[in-house]
């Protein structure tokens, strides 16, 4: 959409699209970072299953968009290290404000819907006094609800949580817990003490409300008829990481460090909207090996066709989860299973940093 212009979406949700949370965000390549760690960004709620369980029908439910922003210098915009690591703000907001006060209704349930609509921040979530129940990934409802301490939750990434209004009535705070997410150039990216997010108080009083013990069964897919590796890493080199195609649209960042362009690669070449990556066939399914060879954290997403993770370094995933965006930690391989379902045509797969993406972490899927 040019400046100025405007574009009307006109869709019908399948009979099958599952309830859930989910992402709006502009992908112009060479713009998307700056334009989301602008603000321009917003959670989309779709309505089903999940929502009919009697025990979450009745919890009280708040919506959390997390994301940073810049100081009013701004200055930490334009580091051309902020754009290699992945640009985070000092400003830690949640649906546009400071530590806003938010309400947990006694004896009751609180369903928070969160998505991390930042950048390049990996959000570690705990709330004081209380244990957070999972009970939904980015595709939807999970089978089974799992208790946490706390949540990891990468950019990209959403989460439902089930909070029990069960402690003494008080201030409670919602944390982000250090997290390093890079040990790039000896920089760890964590900050050192916890950040309070939002702060939480007890108001009025329902009818006590057990917690579910099953949600939405989750089906196995097929075995895969084939299996491929994508090796996620960063690169030097002039030309690289997709600068060729818009720096100037970078605000003047870019990566030039030293006169050497820095930036990404997916098996070992840079985006190029021109190229086919991988070509799949529509009804497959396939096993995915996320493999990153790097020293920073990169968010590995999907669009348009939700996926399940089968396993971590080697070790299998505790139960199945549908998603769209799994982090793959420095060194870590993760193996992925998606069927292509319903839509042919061009997309992409790419990294969650956004920075990352703008700077060459992404490829073209063709589903023919």
């Amino acid at each position: 959409m040019p400046p100025g212009g405007s574009f009307s979406y006109e869709f019908t949700l399948a009979k099958d699209h599952p309830a859930g949370l989910f992402y709006v965000h502009p992908h112009q390549h060479g713009l998307s970072a700056d334009q989301v760690f602008g603000g321009l960004s917003s959670a989309l709620v779709v309505r089903g299953d999940l929502d009919r369980i009697p025990e979450v029908a009745a919890a009280s439910e708040t919506v959390l968009v997390l994301k940073d922003f810049a100081s009013a210098s701004g200055q930490e915009a334009a580091m051309g290290i902020g754009r290699m690591l992945g640009r985070e703000g000092p400003l830690l907001t949640v649906n546009g404000e400071l530590n806003p006060g938010l309400a947990i209704p006694s004896g009751g349930l609180l369903r928070l819907r969160l998505l991390n609509a930042s950048n390049a921040r990996i959000y570690r979530l705990a709330l004081e006094g209380h244990r957070m129940v999972l009970i939904a990934t980015d595709g939807g409802a999970i089978a089974t609800p799992e208790s946490l301490e706390e949540l990891l939750l990468a950019p990209g990434e959403r989460a439902d949580v089930l909070v029990q209004g069960d402690q003494t009535p008080g201030t409670y705070r919602l944390l982000n817990l250090p997290y390093q997410r890079s040990g790039h150039m000896g920089m760890t990216a964590a900050e050192e003490d916890p950040r309070t997010l939002a702060t939480f108080r007890y108001a009025g009083s329902v009818a006590t409300l057990p917690l579910p013990t099953t949600l939405i069964p989750v089906p196995a897919l097929p075995k895969p008829e084939r299996t491929r590796r994508f090796v996620m890493a960063h690169a030097m080199g002039t030309g690289m990481g997709g600068m060729k195609h818009d720096m100037g649209a970078m605000g003047g960042g870019g990566m030039a460090m030293g006169g050497m362009g820095m930036g990404f690669q997916i098996n070992g070449q840079a985006f190029d909207p021109d190229r086919i990556d991988t070509r799949v066939a529509l009804g497959s399914t396939e096993d995915w090996l996320i493999v990153n060879d790097d020293v920073m954290d990169h968010p590995f997403h999907l669009h348009v066709n939700p996926f399940q993770v089968i396993s971590r370094a080697g070790r299998p995933e505790a139960q199945r989860r549908w998603k769209d965006t799994v982090l793959v930690k420095a060194g870590e391989e993760v193996r992925i299973r998606v069927t292509f379902r319903d839509f042919t045509g061009r997309t992409v797969y790419h990294c969650h940093n956004l920075d990352h993406e703008d700077l060459g972490l992404m490829g073209v899927l063709q589903i023919d």
